[in-house]
């Protein structure tokens, strides 16, 4: 028949990675050019897919900054982050007078797309890792220079108090900084294999004001509970909230409470309790030291269920077991022995008595 003529040619790969002609006419093969320039545009395999993946998801956030009226590129650092820093000023300022932070989706939006435009500039105006170090020295300013020194002059109740009034700031401030520096998160500090931004701001607290006062923190939380044992009021809500700090701190792992309250709180209890049985042991009647330790189990039981986590209980009530039966049962068996002897000796005598002053009625 007819030679059709060439409108076009095309050079592809066999499968044995030769070259060849193809000589069919492009005219006649517009699905195969149609899908041929796909792949050339997309990219072949699954790694053109992520690619396609990143350049949507980085679409979508052009699309919110916009909506925002935010320009898309050429931000200088001079510009951008002054914005940024006034805005962490405004909002320590707001959370220090006790008022809670508030933002419009417009505001939060704009200081978003901010920090996304800093960050997906070209080199040498693209500020990841500047936004990321300037976010851990802010927060580590506002440890260093507005937490720590209100605690360092304080002591007993009114540092609790303080305590937990500065780890609640932080942690808001930590919070809010978060969602805005979120690119940060979700691309720079996975790529570098960096804590995420909450675990880096909960670092930051612990090295630069935790370590600094968690001494005088406990000293404090275990005289609390000593007055609360000897019978004087306590604010048991403050001390539910302390001891909770030392949860939330540890993020999943239970090593603050443990090493720095739980530990020592065992130890006083311990002593507490020893002190208490040496000198009950000696003065009282076998029913009323009975009286006063099993009344003191009691306590101690109300007392973990009120303030301590869960796993403290059985060995706060191991320990007061311990030194108010354990140590002294060989003296609680004797007092028992006696006064149960004495107490027959006596009904026998009262009742020889009766017998007497009945035999003398009689005659």
């Amino acid at each position: 028949g007819p030679r059709v003529p060439l409108l076009g040619r095309e050079r592809h790969r066999r499968d044995d990675g030769q070259r060849t002609i193809n000589t069919r006419p492009a005219l006649l093969r517009p699905y195969t050019a149609h899908r041929s320039s796909r792949k050339a545009r997309s990219g072949r395999g699954l790694a053109g897919e992520r690619r396609g993946r990143k350049r949507e998801e980085e679409r979508g956030a052009v699309g919110v900054g916009k909506a925002a009226g935010m320009p898309a590129a050429g931000i200088e650092w001079n510009q951008g982050w002054p914005r940024i820093e006034a805005l962490i000023g405004r909002m320590i300022s707001t959370l220090e007078a006790g008022t809670p932070l508030h933002f419009t989706p417009d505001d939060y939006l704009s200081i978003y797309r901010l920090v996304y435009d800093m960050c997906v500039q070209h080199r040498p105006c693209e500020y990841s890792g500047a936004l990321y170090d300037r976010y851990q020295k802010t927060i580590e300013g506002y440890a260093l220079s507005c937490v720590l020194p209100t605690l360092s002059d304080k002591h007993g109740e009114i540092l609790l108090g303080e305590f937990v009034r500065k780890w609640s700031i932080h942690r808001e401030l930590v919070r809010w900084l978060s969602r805005f520096f979120e690119y940060l998160d979700r691309y720079y500090l996975v790529k570098k294999k960096l804590p995420a931004l909450t675990v880096t701001g909960q670092l930051i607290f612990l090295e630069a004001v935790y370590e600094k006062v968690k001494h005088q923190v406990g000293v404090a939380a275990l005289s609390m509970i000593h007055q609360e044992r000897e019978g004087n009021l306590i604010d048991g809500a403050l001390l539910k909230n302390v001891l909770d700090i030392y949860v939330s701190m540890g993020a999943g792992s239970m090593k603050f409470y443990e090493q720095d309250f739980e530990m020592p709180m065992l130890s006083n209890t311990a002593l507490y309790y020893s002190q208490k049985a040496a000198k009950w042991i000696l003065a009282d009647s076998f029913t009323d030291y009975m009286h006063k330790a099993n009344e003191c189990v009691k306590q101690e039981e109300d007392r973990a269920l009120k303030y301590f986590q869960s796993r403290s209980k059985q060995k706060l009530l191991e320990s007061v077991y311990h030194e108010l039966f354990v140590v002294h049962a060989r003296l609680l068996e004797e007092k028992r022995l006696t006064e149960s002897l004495s107490s027959h000796i006596i009904e026998v005598e009262i009742n020889q008595s009766l017998v007497q002053r009945y035999e003398r009625l009689n005659l």
